[in-house]
């Protein structure tokens, strides 16, 4: 199971307006839809003293039923209708039938004897988010829908970064943004923003993460290289495995929580987690932005230097 528990229960009543807290009679369910061919209980876990059971059915109704009470549940697609050969390196991992659920899979025993797969499901019908990485003072956690106004905060007191709020918008439009964010994108890229809070003060200080580097500032790749130009300078930190995909570490801290070493401290963190090349591309005018990625690359063992691309 996640070592996730501080954070999920510092979250939990930022979500506890929504319905599937109060729905725990799974078995009026079960009765409702009739008989499946398979409809089990795999596993419970609790979160801040709340009980959460996962379901797996192939039966349609049934599925439907828990997605429309946010009931955590996996659909059972049958490996002989769906073509498992086709996922070699994951054979638990399938594509639904009924598309009701974005969960399916086509090993029952496969999926029950994964904890942190099931645990994983059930955070993300919760909403709830995982912790990614730490420090002595910091937590790094996945970003959910109760971060809305701490995000729309941090965007505006670090304007002058440059950094576009990917998730702007009203009120709703960006608890609903941040809740697809959650639910959907970490588990399909394996990577994303993160939010870094102050283990002290429970506040969310800053975000940092990845998103996949796609282009080549003038191909200075070279390891202690920095390319300069008149509005940016790129960062290279070489990785272990070259065939992985290069990815860009972004960071925005809010004004309170700067020069306290906890944007160089949670980006180290998510550096030493991550195989292959990390770039950082930091506007000429952001000198703090600058430093940072100075004191990332540097102490990672690749000095960037200051020299002209």
């Amino acid at each position: 199971m996640p070592d996730g528990g501080a954070v999920r229960t510092a979250h939990l009543k930022q979500q506890v307006g929504r319905p599937f807290y109060f729905i725990t009679n799974i078995r009026q369910c079960a009765d409702r839809c009739g008989e499946a061919s398979v409809k089990e209980k795999i596993y419970t876990t609790v979160i801040a003293g709340k009980s959460f059971d996962l379901w797996i059915s192939d039966e349609p109704g049934f599925i439907s039923e828990c997605v429309e009470h946010h009931i955590p549940i996996i659909e059972y697609a049958h490996a002989e209708e769906n073509g498992s050969k086709e996922y070699p390196d994951d054979t638990y991992s399938s594509v639904s039938n009924s598309y009701l659920t974005p969960w399916a899979a086509d090993s029952v025993e496969a999926v029950k004897n994964d904890p942190e797969y099931m645990e994983k499901v059930v955070h993300r019908f919760a909403g709830v988010p995982l912790k990614v990485a730490e420090t002595a003072e910091l937590t790094i956690r996945e970003l959910c829908e109760g971060d809305a106004e701490s995000v729309e905060r941090i965007f505006s007191e670090g304007s002058a970064s440059g950094w576009t709020d990917i998730w702007s918008g009203d009120k709703e439009d960006r608890r609903k943004a941040l809740r697809d964010y959650c639910s959907l994108h970490y588990d399909l890229y394996g990577y994303g923003y993160y939010g870094v809070e102050v283990k002290e003060d429970g506040v969310l200080a800053g975000i940092i993460g990845f998103r996949e580097y796609e282009t080549d500032f003038a191909g200075n790749k070279s390891v202690g290289q920095v390319t300069k130009r008149d509005d940016y300078r790129v960062f290279v930190i070489k990785g272990a495995d070259t065939e992985g995909t290069p990815l860009e570490l972004g960071y925005i801290m809010a004004e309170k929580y700067r020069r306290k070493g906890y944007c160089v401290a949670a980006g180290l963190e998510l550096i030493k987690r991550t195989p292959g090349d990390v770039y950082i591309v930091a506007d000429i005018n952001n000198i703090p932005g600058i430093k940072a990625a100075e004191k990332l690359s540097g102490q990672t063992g690749i000095f960037a230097s200051d020299s002209s691309a």
